[in-house]
């Protein structure tokens, strides 16, 4: 049903664009599963829409234009966030066609921004005990380190009450990753591939003691290297083609452990979990003496 603010009428599908933006972003945070929570977020995109609206009438109604000067360094400011004029226009699905639909854009956005800041300006800083009483108040709408870095595999969580297993298991992911260890596959993965595609053994520059005692195979090297692949794609292309790329590859890994209920090799704590689980008391370990010196 579309929504009718002081006689601007909003269509259904710009609703669905400000829903579809907020589910994603509590997908993120790994608190919804599937739809258990579409109609609260779908009252959250109404009241979103509604504000903005409200927010951008006043702003033309009170904030005099900017000048042709000040829209066109916002719009050169835009374009080299994106990398270019080419990249801009890629990624925001337009033309150079519609410049001017895009500095009308801009031009709204900076009496809006305007608006705010003089606002703000007659407002007090918010104090530490304040933002102490928000904080505490409002705890499930911050995410911990780990909870942010395993957003991405929560998201195909189906079952709400699985979650603090799957957390659990997903802090002995993290620290066998934190090792090293688990990127051995991952890396010899991509080095058993045609030689037209990755072959990271082959790019090692190596001493040759490690190429005597094939280096380009060991477990730790390739671990290494995998991680140096992952750490080169920041560089290269920021924290989104990163995280991308660690989908395509770490993701696909991670998630199948889980599902599996792999626990690697930590077959110690599994056998005293299963034990647990049917009431059997845990094994007790003995030593033995080691055989008198010839």
């Amino acid at each position: 049903m579309p929504l009718v603010i002081d006689g601007l009428t909003i269509g259904d599908d710009v609703i669905d664009q400000e829903f579809s933006a907020i589910k994603a972003h509590y997908e993120s945070l790994g608190s919804i599963s599937c739809c258990e929570r579409d109609g609260e977020f779908r009252g959250y995109a109404r009241d979103n829409i509604t504000f903005r609206a409200l927010l951008t009438q006043e702003a033309q109604r009170t904030i005099s234009e900017p000048a042709a000067e000040e829209v066109t360094r916002a719009f050169d400011k835009l374009k080299e966030e994106h990398g270019g004029g080419d990249r801009f226009y890629a990624d925001s699905g337009l033309t150079p066609e519609q410049d001017e639909f895009i500095r009308r854009d801009l031009s709204l956005n900076l009496q809006v921004e305007t608006l705010r800041a003089e606002t703000c300006k007659a407002l007090p800083a918010p104090t530490e005990t304040e933002c102490r009483q928000f904080y505490d108040s409002s705890l499930d709408q911050f995410s911990d380190e780990d909870e942010v870095c395993a957003s991405h595999i929560f998201k195909s969580v189906r079952e709400v009450e699985k979650r603090e297993e799957i957390f659990k298991a997903l802090c002995e992911v993290r620290q066998r990753l934190v090792d090293g260890a688990d990127f051995t596959e991952l890396a010899r993965e991509h080095s058993d591939k045609p030689a037209e595609e990755i072959d990271l053994g082959a790019y090692l520059v190596l001493g040759k003691g490690e190429e005597k005692t094939a280096g380009r195979l060991k477990d730790s090297l390739l671990a290494n290297s995998f991680e140096a692949v992952i750490a080169a794609v920041y560089l290269d292309g920021g924290l989104q083609a990163a995280t991308e790329f660690v989908d395509s590859t770490v993701y696909g890994y991670l998630t199948g452990a889980i599902e599996d209920n792999v626990r690697f090799n930590d077959f110690k704590s599994v056998l005293q979990e299963r034990l647990q689980s049917v009431g059997r008391p845990l094994p007790e370990g003995r030593g033995r003496a080691a055989p008198p010196a010839a």
